[in-house]
């Protein structure tokens, strides 16, 4: 059902206004609301014309905080490039996200078994710190000091295949340092890029994702501003037009605030947790723009609670710690009515989150020592709370609320120009990504989806008819080096027996 706008008072994006406001802040509206309105309409296909006016209006007054503390601007850069380094957990599950690459493609259990097998540092180190004995009976033994990359000699014949497989492998361990340019943003293109990037990884708050309408929620909310780690330069992002170039995010994580400002949390961390990161955004990053100080991040949850005496474990709902007091999570952090954003921290089952106080330092000086003390203050308010997303127009008719996280209309506009009606999604059984059905590949051997990329770069291809599907569905001749799909090696397995009976 869809939901009327209430009758609020607006002040229409002009070219005078947005003179005034170019004034006032140094970024120009008219050019912000014409790139929305282009990455809403080509993202999400529409047929019809999209205004963001009002959208870009109650974004401007949702942030209106945020802008001041920027002095006027939308982004904030630390001038000097830093590099993130992986924590021990994320460098594990790219190790083991490859090596069940290489098992669900190439059906190598031998290789793929030698990177479980693997010490992690051992991988990113690229040198084995023991010897490695693969294989039920140890017929593989990888010597100590050996090159990982080089070992994976042992576990593939083909020279194609194996220069692939090692290059993909470097690129891993050249990318246990990411380099970039650490940004606060309050930006309209930067939430709607949350989850756009040209650096492998996405969210289900991607432009074609589940959650994408929850994109605009965050923009809309006086809570929710972004930091991420760039590229150098502005590129074409998957879902943007070409006519819009923008950041694209090595990492990103969404910084929630209080209503006081007194407290944040953080969301999840995208595509890998790094403890820099969180550094930086404590230490330079909020300080250096009005945001005072955050000596420390918490992550302690309370749930239970053990009675001594009968060894009895009590449990309850999620509670946050706040001066003396416990907090219930949920009455803590609310979202807004009508959002569909995905919310980490009150839902996300595999991510604690972070969070910290505000502290102000004060400067004491002792009347027994010549010396100045540094002690910090709580700010907390005592009725602190989040409200996390807020509604939005559709950017189509401005007069109802989006009413569905998959789609960027309200239900009216979506039955009047007949849109998302064939957007029927699915997941490539490849990499995970979302894609329309029809812009998808039907793989008829294993009945799989797969999307143009996987399509054209990850699956093996049949020598005799040119048919595409995972490796595990050939059959492969090793002395030809070329896959056969099952009819193909029927075909030739008759033809060599005919050949055979007539010699």
């Amino acid at each position: 059902m869809d939901v009327l706008v209430d009758d609020l008072k607006m002040i229409p994006i002009s070219e005078e206004n947005s003179a005034t406001a170019k004034s006032k802040y140094n970024f120009d509206l008219t050019k912000i609301q014409h790139d929305v309105e282009e990455v809403i309409k080509y993202s999400q296909r529409f047929s019809c014309d999209v205004n963001a006016r009002e959208i870009i209006q109650d974004w401007l007054h949702a942030k209106e905080k945020f802008i001041s503390k920027f002095k006027g601007n939308l982004i904030c850069q630390l001038p000097e490039m830093i590099t993130f380094q992986l924590d021990e957990k994320s460098k594990k599950r790219r190790v083991q996200g490859f090596a069940d690459y290489i098992f669900t493609h190439y059906n190598n259990e031998e290789l793929t078994e030698f990177l479980y097998e693997l010490n992690v540092e051992d991988f990113y180190n690229n040198k084995t710190s023991k010897n490695y004995l693969i294989g039920l009976t140890g017929e593989k033994n990888i010597p100590k000091n050996f090159k990982v990359v080089k070992a994976f000699k042992f576990f593939i014949k083909n020279k194609k295949l194996l220069k692939e497989l090692q290059d993909k492998a470097s690129q891993i361990i050249q990318e246990n340092c990411i380099k970039g340019y650490l940004c606060l943003s309050v930006h309209p293109l930067d939430y709607l890029s949350a989850s756009e990037n040209t650096h492998n990884w996405r969210s289900c708050h991607a432009l074609n994702g589940e959650y994408r309408a929850g994109n605009l929620n965050y923009m809309m909310d006086q809570s929710t501003i972004i930091c991420y780690l760039r590229s150098e330069k502005e590129e074409k992002l998957p879902h943007f037009p070409k006519s819009v170039p923008w950041n694209s995010k090595k990492w990103r994580v969404w910084i929630h605030f209080s209503t006081f400002q007194d407290m944040i949390f953080l969301g999840r961390q995208y595509p890998f947790s790094c403890a820099t990161g969180i550094e930086y955004i404590k230490d330079k990053l909020l300080p250096l723009n009005g945001f005072d100080s955050w000596p420390k991040f918490y992550n302690t949850i309370i749930s239970e609670v053990k009675d001594q005496e009968s060894n009895t474990t009590f449990h309850f709902e999620k509670h946050i710690p706040i001066g003396k007091f416990l907090k219930p999570l949920n009455q803590l952090v609310q979202n807004g009515d009508m959002t569909w954003h995905y919310n980490d921290v009150l839902y996300s089952s595999c991510y604690k989150p972070l969070y910290s106080f505000r502290m102000k330092k004060i400067n004491l000086t002792s009347p027994f020592e010549d010396a100045e003390q540094s002690l910090y203050i709580d700010m907390v308010n005592d009725d602190t709370s989040f409200e996390i997303g807020h509604r939005c127009k559709c950017p189509i008719c401005n007069e109802f609320y989006i009413g569905a996280s998959d789609k960027m209309c309200c239900d009216h506009c979506r039955q009047k120009y007949n849109l998302y009606s064939n957007d029927d999604y699915v997941e490539c059984d490849c990499c995970g990504l979302l894609i329309p059905e029809e812009e998808s590949y039907y793989l008829v051997q294993s009945d799989n989806h797969v999307c143009a990329y996987c399509y054209n770069t990850e699956l093996a291809q049949c020598h005799s008819c040119g048919v595409r599907d995972f490796s595990g569905h050939f059959i492969y001749d090793s002395e030809r080096d070329i896959h056969l799909c099952s009819h193909c090696a029927a075909i030739e397995a008759k033809k060599a027996i005919k050949k055979f009976k007539e010699e």
